[in-house]
């Protein structure tokens, strides 16, 4: 689906920039093709395949066979026709030699020391096989092997290369093929014989460099490798190593301009092959996906005969909820009982008739394949056998489609919190804003009472700039947590190294592809959990566990347009959102991450985010209607809403409200931007009352201009409990109004409010 409601959304705040708003959003930049033209896309060396490793003949090595548990690394680029630039991951087929004992081989990036915990290649004793593998090459241009066990020789041909940046021209990016359509199936193919094969088949289109497939070689008679050659090319790719018997691998074809190829089987006996397309790479360097490599072991788990297991993987380890065109996965059978086969493919996908990893009874076998995830960025892998099998999947990389970038939301609020001290003390203020640059900025207030000690940081940048207002929120030991979107919808997340410190923990991407900024709260069982929605109107939740894999997990499409506001109520979150009717949405999040049903509590023609409070134990809700006046209602004693909205004093306002309840009158207070571009607050006459005081500029003398809707939050000083009123005026200057509770000022028909200037950013 594409992104027209991002689209529609940012055509009409144009249209209110124009009228001469505060808070603007610049146009988007243009879509391109590997996700904003960061490579990613394949290039087939010409000679076939370069040999960078074979230990038989001291290539890229000593000569000589690596021992148990041993570590070899090797020069990639700029050997064997490998460039030495431009050069983010290889494409290789990794072949064994002779191996003395049942072991497992694992290839990773030579600038890192310590081994990834996934394999590469299984074999069993005495098996000469392969298996291809995406491997990330390390700064260094090396890559590093580790044999587990026994003594074995190794060859590692590289039969292409994936771009660390867009070309100007050249082959493009991946495009998956659903349903793996098979273009080969051949029996009887001799020793020594050759087979041509037309890849194109009208799936593939004309111009195509290459082909991801899954290639089988099944009932050979001996041993062996087959060969591919683009017909009337040169330079023959060995794609795989095979067994007597069955033995099966994803790998990378060359196709000649006509789709053709020339097929040899390398062996002394016949042999029949399967070839099943997963995918293919386009051919030019603005289409198709451009790979991303990751490397993660997502599952370790046993199936029983013909057993399945669902896997999600979009929205785990800081991968995207959608616009992934494939994953490359490698398919592990482990102490498999009879012979058998996997299946795999996207959840909501017609199940394939391809198998993408084969396996004969008690010998571990791996294979690699592209599969588009489906639902919710799951894919369900299937074990085809009469017996129990181990399954392992790991993760080589992923194929990022192109999505268009959310803009950097200009003059976006700041967020502020003053998470309670376990010491009982004031604790210390902490401010964040995305400026209009895209830089996150974190404040941090030593003293709740000295406005002038605000010190300023800046989150490390990734590749992406950040895109609007990051979510605050306290864990139960008093730290605090920041999550901000960057402009490809992902949200990243730090917390406080201790609790008041200046500093965060390293940042980490949380993935997700939200259109809008997040919601993160904690809950009182002590999880952190971020919600977000995407641009089909779906909530998402993203439960943060210590010790426990977090990823994303649809809560359903509801077409909301815009972030949800959280308040805590018994057991959960009652959460408030806009959809684009205009109506406001209500739903009860329990603690546990499951989620009732919702329901609609007025069709007010909302403009923005709901502000919502807790009125005693009853939820509040307050909006901003088309006419700019405040409405309100409250959730009665039944937990029914009424069916009309209160209107809160008389205002129009220009932006989103906020609203709180004043510790010192125990009224509840609404603080607005009007058109004005003043901060307007107003309190109510009585609890629940329904009556409105007058609504009030913050500056009487009419001033102090906002450029951003304001925030607010309860904060303890050495005045006791009080609460701020924080925006930026149009200098990117942060203000802080913050509410007298001494004096004539304490009542509400009187409030005062103090003023500071928070100290300015140091310049990047």
């Amino acid at each position: 689906m594409t992104r027209h409601r991002w689209r529609l959304r940012h055509v009409l705040l144009a249209l209110v920039v124009a009228a001469g708003a505060v808070v603007a959003l610049p146009a988007a930049r243009p879509a391109r093709a590997d996700d904003s033209g960061k490579g990613g896309d394949y290039v087939a060396l010409s000679t076939g395949m370069g040999r960078v490793l074979n230990t038989l003949t001291g290539v890229g090595t000593t000569k000589g066979v690596r021992g148990p548990a041993s570590t070899t690394q090797f020069q990639v680029l700029g050997v064997a026709g490998v460039p030495t630039t431009n050069v983010r991951a290889v494409m290789v087929n990794v072949t064994t030699k002779a191996p003395t004992a049942a072991t497992w081989l694992t290839l990773w990036k030579g600038d890192v020391t310590a081994r990834p915990g996934v394999a590469t290649v299984n074999v069993a004793a005495a098996d000469n096989l392969s298996n291809s593998a995406i491997v990330e090459v390390g700064a260094n241009g090396k890559l590093n092997l580790y044999n587990n066990a026994g003594n074995i020789d190794v060859l590692v041909d590289v039969l292409g290369y994936y771009t660390a940046v867009r070309g100007a021209s050249g082959p493009g990016g991946f495009v998956p093929v659903i349903g793996n359509p098979t273009v080969l199936n051949a029996t009887g193919i001799a020793s020594n014989a050759s087979r041509t094969v037309n890849l194109l088949g009208g799936v593939v289109p004309a111009g195509s460099p290459a082909v991801f497939v899954d290639l089988q070689v099944a009932s050979a008679t001996a041993e062996g490798w087959v060969g591919t050659t683009p017909t009337g090319g040169s330079g023959e790719t060995a794609n795989l190593a095979f067994d007597t018997g069955t033995t099966s691998s994803g790998t990378m074809v060359r196709l000649a301009a006509d789709g053709r190829i020339n097929l040899v089987n390398h062996s002394a006996g016949t042999m029949n092959v399967l070839i099943r397309l997963l995918g293919y790479q386009t051919g030019l360097s603005v289409t198709g996906a451009g790979l991303r490599p990751l490397v993660k072991r997502l599952i370790d788990t046993t199936l029983p005969a013909n057993g399945t297991v669902d896997v999600p993987v979009g929205g785990t380890n800081g991968l995207p909820t959608r616009g992934i065109a494939g994953l490359a996965l490698n398919f592990e059978a482990n102490s498999p009982a009879q012979n058998g086969y996997f299946k795999s493919w996207g959840i909501g996908n017609t199940e394939p008739g391809s198998s993408v990893s084969t396996w004969n009874a008690g010998k571990a076998r791996a294979g690699l394949a592209v599969i588009r995830p489906g639902t919710d960025g799951k894919i369900r892998v299937k074990s085809v056998s009469t017996g129990t099998v181990r399954l392992i999947v790991d993760l080589q990389g992923w194929f990022a489609e192109s999505l268009p970038p959310l803009p950097i939301a200009q003059n976006s609020p700041t967020s502020v919190i003053q998470p309670a001290n376990p010491s009982g003390t004031p604790g210390t203020i902490e401010y964040a804003h995305v400026d209009n640059n895209g830089v996150l900025r974190l404040g941090h207030q030593a003293d709740p009472d000295d406005f002038g000690t605000v010190t300023w940081s800046a989150a490390p940048a990734t590749e992406e700039p950040y895109a609007g207002q990051p979510g605050v929120n306290a864990y139960p030991d008093g730290r605090i947590q920041v999550t901000v979107p960057n402009v490809l919808g992902n949200y990243w997340v730090a917390s406080q190294t201790a609790v008041g410190a200046a500093t965060f923990n390293p940042w980490g991407n949380g993935g997700g592809t939200m259109d809008f900024p997040p919601t993160p709260v904690g809950l009182s069982n002590g999880v952190n959990v971020s919600f977000g929605v995407d641009d089909n109107g779906a909530l998402w939740h993203l439960r943060l566990v210590t010790g426990t894999t977090s990823y994303w997990r649809n809560l359903g499409d509801q077409d909301l347009a815009g972030s949800v506001t959280a308040v805590p109520v018994t057991g959960g979150q009652q959460l408030f959102a806009r959809d684009w009717s205009g109506a406001v949405r209500t739903v009860r999040y329990a603690d546990d991450g499951t989620i009732g049903a919702w329901t609609t509590i007025g069709a007010a023609g909302v403009e923005d985010k709901p502000a919502a409070l807790l009125s005693g134990s009853r939820p509040r809700v307050f909006v901003r209607a088309g006419d700019g006046s405040i409405l309100t209602k409250i959730q009665d004693a039944a937990g029914t809403w009424p069916a009309a909205w209160q209107t809160v004093g008389t205002f129009a306002a220009a932006g989103a409200p906020v609203a709180i309840v004043d510790p010192a009158s125990g009224l509840t207070a609404v603080v607005a931007r009007g058109a004005d571009n003043q901060i307007h607050r107003v309190f109510e006459t009585g609890p629940e009352s329904g009556s409105w005081g007058d609504w009030v500029p913050l500056d009487p003398t009419g001033s102090d201009l906002s450029a951003t809707d304001p925030a607010i939050a309860p904060i303890s000083n050495s005045s006791g409990s009080t609460w701020a009123i924080v925006f930026r005026d149009g200098d990117d200057a942060t203000r802080v109004y913050l509410r007298e509770v001494s004096g004539a000022g304490k009542k509400a028909a009187t409030a005062t409010f103090a003023a500071h200037t928070l100290p300015a950013p140091k310049a990047d």
